[in-house]
């Protein structure tokens, strides 16, 4: 919903004296000035605040007892505007907190209740606005709260604030540089893309192409102090999955609509949902969402699908919440849901662990939400085994496509070797890795992650013994070394028997 579409929907709720609007928000600020204006429009003369840190304040109007001294316990601070006389809004700032953390919250709750009882039937003049970066709303008061979703700024939004940037600065830019700056504003709060803007030309006296590095790295820091969404850099990274061909095509030609959005939209094409990829530890799961984020040309975050699960009922679907929102306003961009299992365990029927109600609960919310959204977000789903993810997680239409992926071939396993050998600075003939590839029986199988051991091996013995990385070193750590599919034999019958039942497609 665009942010005037929610001030022409709150506007009209508070003519029509609706007793609570919840305002889930990614910064106090803008709702603040667009409940100013409204009051101001529809001349409304009593505006409080109501926060843990400073009690109830008067924002606009005159209140003798509130002016005299801070009323800093809710409960006595709800008695105080039960007794109001004149149309009033009351805005609870960090709301959330207010509710689970404050030790008054059952007492407090249940007055709200009763506030909203009186504003129906007795014609209370009040209205309680909350306003929260989390959304928490008790039990009590649910059924008569309307929740307003603020979104991050559009890039409309966005465009005009860098807009009013360079007019307000007399700068002047070229049309790149301002596509550049939109696309990487994208995501950040009104304060957020203010403090940017300052910070860029602060830096070099001007808006330029290093502003954009300032941006994003910025931004990288942002993310990350959310807690839950990692924005990985993929610059830097090789490019390369050494294998996975069906699976680096397949991903090609869905980055071919996502490059082209604006036309796929006016010709009504579907936006590819997203893919999900499990099997065997260490063939390049994780390498290929790198890989993916590249071909797409869209920003990759990672969330951390342990760092979600709170302690208290309902954070954890909050916490998810929050992390949806980030990536949908980044939007179009990569959603990587690592070892997904983690959290999705739990919500098959009969899960019987402590957090199984938990799992149910983020497994219900991350489905409805990939069923319904309309943001173009690729979900990119990675796990290790999907023996105890529910069913319905797998079914067509949740995703574009399920991979499973197996070790990689012969052949493959020789390209895997020399990007491990380059990454590294040291560099083999093709007829040195042969040979070396050679030495491995056929009943053997190598994941990616063995052959990188390998390498890492052979390197440390050459540097220990002063000498260059042959193909007798590696062949030498080779005969020593148990990989994957020896070390896990007895698993592996089980990954093979849900890739049939599943007609789930093999790549190598």
């Amino acid at each position: 919903m665009k942010t005037q579409e929610i001030r022409e929907l709150t506007l009209n709720y508070i003519k029509a004296s609706h007793p609570s609007i919840y305002f889930y928000a990614p910064e106090e600020g803008k709702v603040m000035r667009m409940i100013d204006d409204i009051a101001d429009e529809l001349g409304i003369e009593y505006v409080y605040t109501y926060d843990l840190g400073n009690g109830l304040k008067i924002r606009k109007g005159e209140d003798k007892k509130v002016k005299d001294y801070s009323i800093s316990e809710i409960s006595s601070a709800l008695s105080h505007l039960r007794g109001l006389k004149e149309k009033a809004l009351v805005i609870f700032l960090g709301a959330a907190s207010i509710f689970n953390e404050n030790p008054d919250s059952k007492a407090s709750k249940r007055v709200l209740k009763n506030i909203i009882n009186e504003i129906k039937e007795e014609g209370l003049p009040l209205m309680l606005l909350f306003v929260s970066t989390a959304l928490s709303i008790p039990e009590d008061i649910e059924r008569e709260t309307i929740v307003m979703d603020i979104p991050y700024p559009s890039r409309d939004e966005i465009q005009g604030a860098i807009q009013d940037f360079v007019k307000e600065h007399g700068i002047q830019i070229k049309e790149e540089l301002k596509t550049s700056l939109l696309n990487s504003l994208t995501g950040l709060s009104d304060s957020e893309i203010d403090n940017m803007l300052h910070i860029c030309l602060a830096s070099d006296n001007k808006l330029n192409e290093k502003s954009i590095n300032i941006i994003i790295s910025q931004k990288e820091q942002i993310i990350r102090k959310g807690g839950f969404l990692e924005f990985i850099s993929i610059k830097d990274e090789n490019n390369k999955a050494g294998a996975l061909k069906k699976l680096q095509d397949w991903l090609a030609d869905k980055s071919k609509i996502f490059k082209d959005i604006g036309r796929a939209k006016e010709e009504n094409v579907d936006m590819p949902k997203g893919v999900f990829l499990f099997g065997i530890p260490g063939c390049g799961k994780s390498l290929s969402a790198k890989i993916t984020a590249g071909l797409f040309d869209i920003p990759l975050l990672r969330l951390d699908i342990g760092k979600i699960m709170g302690m208290y009922q309902g954070q954890s679907e909050e916490n998810l919440r929050q992390a949806i929102k980030l990536a949908e306003s980044i939007s179009p961009s990569i959603l990587w849901i690592d070892e997904i299992e983690k959290a999705l365990s739990g919500a098959t029927s009969g899960g019987g662990h402590e957090g199984s109600e938990t799992s149910v609960r983020i497994f219900g919310y991350l489905l409805t939400w990939m069923q319904e959204k309309k943001e173009p977000v690729f979900v990119f789903a990675t796990a290790n085994n999907i023996q105890n993810i529910p069913p319905e997680f797998m079914r067509k239409g949740r995703f574009d496509e399920i991979f499973f992926i197996d070790f990689p071939e012969r052949d493959s396993l020789k390209e895997i070797f020399d990007i491990h050998l380059n990454k590294r600075r040291k560099e083999l003939s093709s007829q040195s890795i042969d040979k070396v590839v050679q030495q491995i029986p056929e009943q053997k199988k190598y994941t990616g992650a063995d052959v990188e051991a390998i390498v890492v091996e052979a390197i440390q013995k050459a540097f220990i013994n002063k000498s260059q990385v042959t193909e007798n070193e590696l062949i030498e750590v080779l005969k020593n070394f148990k990989p994957f599919s020896e070390t896990h034999e007895k698993s592996l019958k089980g990954y093979y028997d849900l890739v049939k039942e599943h007609g789930i497609t093999i790549v190598k």
